[in-house]
């Protein structure tokens, strides 16, 4: 294995070098900078020698703190992204207190007023209102932050990614894991420390960070700065718990129907000075409905699955520098869920997944303004897929009856199709990722950023798949007469991502901000194609009152193709470009209410879609294609709330068409809307959290269903599978989710909770041989307890 080959060494090494030679000006960004004003509330004069402390959400610790100038002004660097409690206070003058959330990479602004107060000064309580919009960040128009409470309190949420993401607009959940971003085929980038991760494998259902583990992930979905390249069909900004909080340790303890249990154990903290913080993670988690089944009523056949997560993540700072160390690990072992005729036959297939990271960084500050940062990703991803060669007969529908089907290769008995392929996989992905950022600011809201990462890929894949139940559909790349009945592939290649880029970020007037900058990109598949692009984007804001912002946003986009490839050698994937247009309006409407609403538009060229390399199977093996234009066109609205104690709410919805529109060169037909199309998918939620810690909470997921070709095919036949009829199938999801998390007090606190998933049992089809994820349905009503102590 040779990913560090010599012309690419090379050639970065000069780059690196011309960056350097240049004037500090550039830092993708996990951290934000508080800006706080303090003002005498009877004259508004500026008001200098003010205290300002930083304290985390909870109030239990101090973790930054400052003193203004003469202008009443002062800057608090490097304060992690997500909500902190911030104390203004002079004596003679006053006192002021607020709830803030602190957005990566930007300003993020206070005034403070401050009038007498005989308050003590450990009677902590909020007393000015929690501004929720930032008009002065072009970049945060797409952005929705998801926090601890929220995952914890507000949906009922299985610890997966999915769940989380189900909530953000714009995102439209799949089987297997699946998210559907604005058009794109699940194209996430995950950023921990503020430092891009390699990319990750579109069939891997592990993650290389378990979202039990993160404390705040802010999904971002379009107005990407030029820093942001790699996967953009949304970049998840992570962080976990552990920096400014007291030492602790928490258990948890799930179980529930179908098997399920969930042991986490979580442990982290600072020290006094907050030079020092860390965290660590331990999860098993097990379920006889690991995944959805291809059955709506026996959904249990070999769905039997085990997940096993570890974390550890250190950081360290002094005056000048800021260090972070992450080490993680996931690993699945699962059955590919049967029909009762396959499993009664015996079928079995088994699939292991892992993911492996090791992420460290470095930021140093070369003054107030300026910022460096350096980080180093390690990533592997292995997967293997076996058999124990027990497989069952096919039959195809005959061209006599419904010519389509036929051609495509679907079964005459679409509820019991057979299982007649063996399969054998093993893939390996490595990848190695150096970046490098600079930031440089010239004061409030204005700074500059220029960067450069390089993504170093190996991949080496094994595959052996046989036919003897007559399946169809084995990959024949050299057109030999008749239908094969086995197909082996053995391939090994390097290949290359990296990326340069510079963006200015400028306040034109006290309203309106611009952002604009360009990015190059390169991309070499270590198989022939290598290509590149220059990438202009262009973000606007625009706030009539602190309460309000409107921003539009051209972006230029450049994507990597899945780092899996078509095996078979029947095609040859190219990157996908894009141009992407965005125009929102955010308001804070009322206190600790806040709503977004976004028009989105997506003209692609080469879009990345993903099937199955057996079509008609559930077999985990991938083969991506290019259609040669595409298009996306989505309407988004969102609205929060952010209170404390009492009631709170969120709905997210979507309105999208995702279509081709020209076949590619290797994908001579396409769908008429391929399966990222679901036109209407919508989550809300409601909970009220009391001061003890008890919180009850239901959430609702509605789904207008992906477009099925198949089952209006078999209609016209006189065919109804399940009972089923029309192209699209829609789904209604309820949880219930009621939790006691007391809040933290000195010798431990103890809670417990009970959660329903699927609480009326809608098992709804998801697809019918759909050429990602074959037949799947909702997963049926399932129950799980838990208990939790926290020290």
């Amino acid at each position: 294995m040779s990913i560090f080959r010599g012309r690419w060494a090379c050639h970065w090494l000069i780059l690196f070098t011309i960056i350097f030679s240049f004037y500090p000006v550039m830092a993708a960004e996990d951290r934000g900078d508080l800006v706080v004003t303090a003002l005498s509330e009877e004259t508004e004069a500026p008001v200098a020698g003010a205290t300002v402390r930083v304290l985390n959400r909870s109030k239990t610790k101090v973790i930054a703190s400052g003193v203004t100038d003469a202008q009443g002004k002062v800057r608090i660097t490097g304060i992690a992204i997500g909500d902190v409690f911030v104390e203004v206070s002079k004596d003679g003058v006053g006192l002021d207190r607020s709830l803030m959330t602190i957005n990566a990479g930007t300003d993020n602004s206070f005034e403070a007023f401050l009038f007498p107060s005989d308050e003590k000064e450990t009677a902590i309580e909020v007393q000015g209102d929690l501004l929720l919009v930032n008009g002065n960040n072009p970049n945060d128009g797409a952005t929705t932050t998801r926090d601890r409470d929220f995952i914890q309190r507000q949906i009922a949420g299985s610890g997966n990614l999915q769940d989380v993401l189900a909530t953000v607009p714009g995102v439209q959940t799949n089987s297997l894991g699946q998210v559907h971003v604005r058009g794109e085929h699940k194209a996430l980038s995950l950023a921990i420390d503020g430092v891009d991760l390699p990319i990750t494998t579109e069939s891997s259902i592990t993650q290389p960070l378990d979202p039990e583990f993160l404390d705040t992930a802010e999904v971002s979905t379009g107005m990407y700065d030029a820093a942001q390249g790699g996967q953009q069909g949304a970049v998840i900004n992570a962080t976990t718990p552990g920096e400014g909080e007291k030492p602790f340790v928490s258990l948890e303890a799930k179980a529930g129907d179908y098997g399920q249990s969930d042991l986490i154990l979580k442990a982290g903290g600072s020290n006094d000075e907050n030079t020092f913080s860390y965290f660590i993670g331990a999860r098993h988690r097990t379920s006889d409905l690991y995944l959805e089944a291809p059955n709506p009523n026996s959904q249990a056949l070999n769905n039997r699955g085990e997940l096993t997560s570890v974390m550890l993540k250190l950081n360290g700072k002094n005056e000048k520098n800021r260090f972070g160390l992450t080490l993680s690990h996931q690993s699945a072992n699962f059955g590919v869920p049967q029909t009762p005729q396959n499993f009664a036959a015996g079928v079995r297939q088994e699939q292991d997944d892992s993911n492996t990271l090791a992420l460290a960084s470095w930021n140093h500050q070369f003054s107030e303004d300026d910022d460096l940062l350096f980080g180093l990703a390690f990533q592997r991803n292995q997967q293997k897929l076996n058999n124990n060669g027990v497989f069952t007969l096919f039959t195809a529908v005959p061209a006599a009856l419904e010519a389509e089907l036929a051609e495509e290769g679907f079964a005459l008995d679409p509820e019991n199709p057979g299982s007649p392929y063996l399969p054998t996989t093993d893939l390996t992905i490595t990848q190695l990722k150096p970046s490098v950022d600079y930031t440089h600011r010239f004061g409030e809201g204005h700074r500059l950023k220029v960067g450069a990462s390089a993504n170093f890929i190996n991949s080496d894949q094994e595959l052996f798949i046989t036919d003897p139940g007559g399946g169809g559909g084995i990959p024949n790349p050299l057109g030999l007469p008749g239908n094969p009945t086995r197909f082996a592939a053995n391939l090994e290649r390097d290949a290359f991502v990296g990326g340069v880029y510079v963006s200015h970020t400028y306040p034109l007037t006290d309203s309106l901000t611009v952002n604009y900058g360009l990015r190059a990109d390169t991309f070499d598949n270590g198989l022939g194609v290598s290509t590149g692009q220059l990438s202009p984007r262009l973000n606007l804001s625009f706030s009539p009152t602190e309460e309000q912002a409107i921003r539009l946003s051209y972006n230029r986009l450049f994507q990597p193709p899945p780092i899996e490839l078509d095996l078979s050698g029947s095609t040859e994937v190219l990157p996908q470009r894009t141009h992407a247009y965005e125009l929102s309006y955010e308001n804070q409407f009322a206190k600790n209410w806040v709503g977004k609403a976004a028009l989105v538009y997506k003209d692609f060229r080469d879009q990345i879609d993903v099937g199955l390399l057996i079509p008609n199977s559930n077999i985990p093996v991938f083969a991506p294609i290019n259609f040669a234009r595409a298009e996306y066109k989505g309407i988004e609205l969102s609205v929060r709330s952010f209170n404390e104690f009492g009631w709170n709410g969120f709905v997210s919805g979507t309105i999208g068409e995702a279509k081709p529109t020209e076949p590619g060169i290797f994908a001579g037909h396409f769908p008429r809307f391929n399966d990222h199309d679901q036109r209407v998918q919508a989550t809300a939620g409601v909970s009220h959290t009391w001061k003890n810690g008890l919180s009850t909470g239901v959430d609702v997921l509605y789904a207008s269903g992906f477009p099925q070709e198949a089952l209006p095919l078999y209609n016209s036949i006189g065919i109804t599978p399940f009972g089923l009829n029309g192209e699209r199938q829609d789904r209604f999801i309820t949880n219930l989710n009621i939790q006691y998390r007391p809040e933290e007090k000195d010798g431990g606190t103890f809670g417990a909770g009970l959660q329903v998933f699927n609480l009326f049992d809608d098992r709804s089809l998801l697809n019918l041989f759909s050429e990602f994820s074959g037949t799947r349905f909702v997963t049926g009503r399932r129950f799980l307890l838990n208990v939790n102590a926290r020290f």
